[in-house]
């Protein structure tokens, strides 16, 4: 998805609002993602987002959670792949960076009242946390699929520094198994931005997040 125009959106001036790091422009960036992600969705498409970190994951959860609640009626579940639970809200989170809040914002644990600062998250947008489960390294998938239930829509956001590449790509073919994936974040793709330096770890990020996406999407690597 492309977010060409966005710099439009940005505020010329970015005063620090309570404890969050930038509030106005990653605000107006996501309200921008979001939009799009939904357009998407509504349609019944499945949408893969690639960007940069976890924060994106305000924009598209809140997407595809409104989206299915239109079409469907339902509550939509979310798997979080991640070393971290990103749970914090902006009076606990001491860095002030939102990707360490997009849970909290998407379970309403964070909320806030202006429009340009996230306030354009409503309640069709929220997840239940019911549905929202927790996968680290050493974490069973099958029973996280169980316990989300095998006719319930999944948005998985996958950290892709997380986990070794095996280990990935068995958790994206699991999903695709079920037969519920409706979308998929893939954050911390990440090439060197200078030549030469970490060439290998970069090349390496992207080989994984390749290989997630296809194994998510149903092509099985083994």
């Amino acid at each position: 998805m492309s977010l060409q125009g966005v710099e439009d959106l940005l505020p010329t001036s970015d005063p620090d609002y309570r404890s969050i790091k930038n509030p106005l422009a990653v605000s107006a960036v996501t309200k921008k993602l979001y939009d799009q992600v939904y357009e998407h969705a509504k349609e019944g498409r499945c949408v893969l987002t690639l960007r940069g970190d976890h924060s994106i994951a305000i924009s598209t959860i809140a997407g595809t959670a409104k989206a299915i609640r239109e079409r469907l009626g339902i509550e939509m579940a979310v798997i979080w792949v991640d070393a971290h639970t990103d749970i914090n809200t902006p009076e606990t989170r001491e860095s002030g960076n939102v990707h360490g809040m997009p849970v909290a914002f998407l379970s309403g644990l964070a909320k806030e009242d202006r429009q340009d600062v996230f306030g354009w998250l409503k309640k069709e947008n929220l997840i239940s946390l019911k549905k929202l489960v927790y996968i680290g390294l050493r974490d069973s998938w099958k029973m996280a699929l169980g316990h989300i239930g095998n006719d319930t829509p999944i948005h998985l956001s996958f950290d892709v520094d997380t986990l070794d590449l095996i280990e990935g790509d068995f958790i994206a073919e699991c999903v695709h198994e079920s037969g519920c994936l409706v979308a998929m974040d893939l954050v911390e793709v990440n090439l060197t931005l200078e030549p030469g330096i970490d060439d290998i770890g970069g090349q390496q990020t992207v080989r994984s997040g390749c290989s997630l996406v296809r194994c998510a999407l149903g092509e099985s690597l083994l």
